[in-house]
């Protein structure tokens, strides 16, 4: 009984350190958020309007390890408001640690027919 109990808690801390492993830790959240960054910057937008840009897609279609591998799913986005710089998005793991700060600007012309291009600013910490 005593060693079914061992072998038990070898496999519960096995598994709880094998879930551990596959959530991102702060360079992970940085590079996806710089990652996101980059992203935003080569996708155009027009149009006038709320959500002209998408910052969870932008995650989603960057955010990959060295495989290849999505880890998306493993963050978190949250909007916190805008300043004089553009709106700031907070991006963290899934747990809410190593908080990363997103700017995202864009000026739309709507008398071109030009697209215009998100300018973007990562910084580690907070908004």
């Amino acid at each position: 009984m005593i060693g079914g109990l061992i072998i038990l808690v070898v496999l519960a801390l096995g598994g709880y350190l094998a879930y551990r492993a596959t959530i991102p830790g702060q360079d992970k959240v940085r590079d996806a958020a710089d990652s996101a960054a980059d992203e935003l910057e080569r996708t155009p937008v027009k149009g006038l309007g709320i959500n002209i840009f998408d910052v969870d897609q932008a995650l989603s279609a960057s955010a990959r390890d060295s495989r290849g591998r999505s880890y998306a799913s493993e963050l978190r986005v949250k909007s916190v408001g805008t300043d004089s710089r553009g709106d700031l998005y907070e991006i963290t793991n899934s747990h809410g640690d190593h908080p990363v700060c997103l700017v995202v600007s864009v000026d739309v012309d709507l008398l071109s027919d030009d697209p215009a291009f998100p300018t973007t600013e990562v910084s580690d910490g907070h908004c």
